[in-house]
């Protein structure tokens, strides 16, 4: 899946180990809360998740020339391949919305379509920016690897199982794809890869999320070590909204969110609940 064969291996990733490249580039991150584009039962906003990727995948390519470099190599070779890294994050709250257990065909099939969707979108933003504004500085060196992983990620969608997955998730992704080879075959791209999903340790926290990146919901409750020192509990609120739409009646809701606040009673009081 290396798009810049020719430009050198990839012998590394960084530190968190979402971002594999070639040494002293850097990669722009941005991540979309997966929840923002759904509705209380979970029904999601295809359009809207499309054109944030579209936005951002354009605002993440400026960040490119508008950054600042901890060091001069850096700082030189980033732009020449304009990495970026478009990701999301409240996968796991999202599929606990839908009533969709993480370690499932049905979880896994959803969330396939949602990362195609957010790769095919930015790969195709990328290549509506090269028909603008020119492709990356390494692009002609590297076009035969670089087009032959699009066309990979293209095939790949013959490996999700789409009885799953809402009709207009398939098609969109489909769409986007379909996209990114044609497009490509003309304009090239202007970024060297597109997409990421990080971590969000602390990011998704600042954007209201109740689980991180890819990652499942860790419990009801989730404690969390501060770098400053002191800790927090952190309650995951789409509890009460997963719980109506799995069927459970008010009463049983009421009752299990009451435990769940007792719990959180018990660990403020210095009682060990993991």
């Amino acid at each position: 899946m290396h798009t810049c064969k020719n430009s050198g291996e990839q012998q590394s990733t960084n530190p968190c180990a979402e971002y594999l490249f070639l040494d002293d580039t850097s990669c722009n991150l941005a991540s979309l809360n997966l929840l923002k584009f759904s509705d209380d039962k979970g029904t999601f906003d295809v359009e809207s998740y499309r054109k944030a990727a579209e936005i951002t995948s354009i605002a993440l390519d400026i960040a490119n020339d508008a950054a600042s470099y901890p060091i001069k190599d850096i700082a030189e070779i980033s732009p020449e391949f304009r990495t970026i890294g478009l990701g999301y994050a409240n996968a796991g709250a999202l599929l606990m919305r839908k009533g969709l257990a993480y370690d499932s065909e049905e979880g896994r099939a959803f969330m396939s379509g949602l990362t195609a969707i957010l790769t095919g979108v930015s790969y195709e933003t990328s290549s509506k920016l090269a028909e603008k504004m020119g492709v990356f500085t390494h692009f002609e060196f590297n076009k035969n690897s670089m087009r032959e992983v699009m066309k990979r990620h293209r095939s790949g969608l013959e490996n999700i199982v789409w009885e799953h997955v809402p009709e207009d998730i398939k098609r969109e992704a489909y769409s986007a794809w379909n996209n990114v080879v044609e497009k490509s075959q003309t304009f090239g791209f202007r970024n060297a890869q597109a997409t990421v999903i990080a971590p969000t340790g602390t990011i998704s926290f600042l954007m209201g999320c109740d689980t991180t990146g890819i990652e499942p919901g860790l419990s009801l409750l989730i404690g969390k070590d501060l770098a400053g020192g002191g800790r927090v509990i952190l309650v995951n609120n789409e509890v009460q909204n997963a719980l109506k739409n799995l069927g459970y009646n008010g009463k049983q809701i009421k009752e299990i969110s009451d435990y769940v606040g007792e719990e959180v009673k018990k660990d403020e009081a210095g009682n060990s609940i993991f």
